[in-house]
């Protein structure tokens, strides 16, 4: 796994230990272990050559880097959740329900003519008569 793949964990842990305030919080909240959050948010820590968070008995609490960087942190995170919920979109396409009803001296045969026409046109469309 190279550097931009461990990137976006490691991004979800600050902004977590951000939120929460503890590194035990931040690794519950993210189903992971509190090791895992830690030695993460280090990694990070060590690639952008600075401390993210002031580590204290009492808890943690974000440094002025921290915080600097934390809405650039939150941004690509949100960008991330947009590009995740566009793409769910797309592998899952909302079905549409048409519903026709049309006058008994209308020939059935011109209805399902139109009918063969606008499905293959708009596959995602239901169309019930």
């Amino acid at each position: 796994m190279d550097a931009a793949e461990n990137s976006v964990p490691q991004l979800r842990y600050v902004a977590a230990v951000a939120r929460t305030g503890s590194f035990s919080a931040a690794a519950r909240a993210c189903r992971v272990s509190q090791p895992t959050v830690s030695a993460a948010v280090a990694e990070l820590e060590r690639r952008v050559g600075a401390a993210l968070f002031k580590r204290s008995a009492r808890g943690v609490e974000l440094t002025p880097a921290g915080r600097e960087v934390l809405p650039q942190v939150e941004s690509v995170l949100g960008a991330l959740s947009d590009l995740d919920r566009a793409v769910e979109t797309l592998r899952s396409p909302a079905r549409k329900l048409l519903r026709l009803a049309f006058s008994p001296v209308l020939d059935p045969r011109i209805l399902s003519a139109v009918g063969d026409r606008f499905r293959a046109d708009h596959p995602e469309v239901e169309i019930v008569y």
